[in-house]
């Protein structure tokens, strides 16, 4: 338990500011999102929601 939060607490590790591979995750988690909104959307308008 103690090695994992010592892990997972790395500040010097950390550049400042998000970096490449973080913002490529946030990227996609966004396009993701977004598209399942969209699908939702079209589901709930099928249904006659709207």
């Amino acid at each position: 338990m103690e090695e994992n939060k010592s892990n997972t607490q790395e500040p010097k590790a950390q550049p400042k500011g998000p970096s490449k591979r973080e913002k490529t995750i946030t990227t996609v988690l966004a396009i993701v999102f977004v598209i399942a909104v969209i699908i939702i959307a079209l589901i709930q308008k099928s249904k006659g929601a709207f």
